[in-house]
């Protein structure tokens, strides 16, 4: 799971970090930052309630849940996808980063890691 991590973060110049989270907001693994302001259990958690507040609002048109999250400001984007029914990836990078390339990137990744999951199952 982690060499999938390290494609992401290594794969996209801007993406500064990711991680993987159950859908109810545990950590399973992370690359983000190591600083005061980065809580990778903290960002779990927040992933899991954006993708799942996602699928609430998408909802609204039929009943598919959200596949994607993005978030964006001045200097950070912020992308969550699903990882099938049991897991978010999230990719923080810079605002100036390819969107378009870590929407694919992050739709590879997400497809491999529904495959290692189903190879390890949560527990």
């Amino acid at each position: 799971m982690r060499e999938l991590i390290d494609h992401v973060v290594d794969g996209v110049p801007g993406v500064f970090g990711a991680l993987v989270a159950t859908t109810d907001g545990f950590l399973i693994a992370s690359r983000l930052p190591e600083n005061e302001g980065v809580d990778p259990a903290a960002v779990a958690a927040m992933s899991a309630s954006s993708l799942a507040l996602a699928t609430r609002l998408v909802q609204l048109g039929g009943p598919t849940p959200a596949k994607t999250v993005l978030h964006r400001s001045a200097q950070a984007q912020v992308c969550v996808f699903a990882v099938g029914t049991t897991a978010v990836l999230t990719i923080v990078a810079e605002s100036r980063a390819d969107t378009e390339r870590i929407e694919r990137i992050g739709y590879e990744v997400s497809w491999g890691l529904v495959r290692a999951l189903e190879d390890q199952p949560l527990e």
